[in-house]
């Protein structure tokens, strides 16, 4: 299967923000954050990687750069990046992480190997592309920065080993160890069905739990009630309310 792009900018709905200070903004939380599967050897497959976005801004202009995030404890968030040198930056605040849609919760985010990437879905800021890259010395995935015009990728891996990975002088690398990060809109229709049939679940799920409520409620009303009155032989085992129907 081929996918075409040319090519997708996502807006903030799809990203968490994390301030320099390492606080997780606007009520997101790190459940939100995306993870990705894959089907590489890895040592730790246990481990999570999100997709991190890193943009400075300084007296040269403008610097974006995709990255490797991790969390570094229950609940702090660290980066890995390159810079304008193409040397090791890390940071616990002041990026953004790939996440589920504020609103909708969709994740229609998936890594196609780059062979079968062409046009229109792939993500897309500045001319650059999220990359993964996989080390098959080292069995780990990592987050860098593609550029499909020039057929070029840049990471870092987790032990701050530098990679570029380059069509024109590692052409098997390249083709097979590189995936590029894209916006399926079949999954995104998917998952809106999906979350709109567990909508109307959860409402029926409600509804249902309400009635039981309301009959439990009026069962202990009834119950409650003193019956003062007399009996007899035939009437012993009607309820007070039915008999006073007919006594009325």
């Amino acid at each position: 299967m081929r996918y075409y792009i040319d090519a997708v900018w996502i807006g903030e709905e799809y990203w968490t923000s994390i301030d320099k200070f390492g606080n997780i903004l606007d009520g997101r939380t790190i459940d939100d954050f995306i993870t990705i599967g894959s089907n590489k050897i890895l040592k730790n497959p246990g481990d999570r990687i999100f997709v991190g976005y890193w943009i400075l801004r300084d007296s040269l202009g403008q610097h974006e750069a995709f990255g490797t995030a991790r969390l570094n404890g229950s609940d702090k968030v660290c980066g890995t990046f390159l810079n304008r040198q193409n040397t090791r930056e890390e940071m616990c605040g002041g990026f953004r992480v790939l996440s589920r849609h504020k609103i909708s919760g969709v994740n229609p985010f998936e890594f196609i190997p780059v062979t079968q990437v062409i046009r229109p879905y792939a993500v897309t800021y500045r001319r650059q592309q999220p990359a993964r890259i996989y080390s098959y010395n080292k069995y780990e995935n990592f987050i860098g920065t593609a550029n499909l015009r020039n057929r070029i990728v840049w990471g870092i891996e987790s032990d701050s080993t530098i990679i570029k990975v380059e069509e024109t002088d590692t052409y098997n690398d390249y083709v097979q160890n590189i995936e590029i990060l894209i916006k399926n809109p079949l999954r995104e229709n998917n998952d809106v069905i999906m979350l709109e049939r567990l909508r109307k679940e959860r409402e029926r799920e409600r509804t249902e739990r309400l009635c039981r409520q309301i009959n439990e409620k009026e069962r202990l009303k009834n119950k409650l009630r003193i019956d003062t009155e007399v009996h007899n032989l035939s009437n012993d085992n009607i309820p007070l309310f039915k008999r006073k129907r007919v006594f009325n």
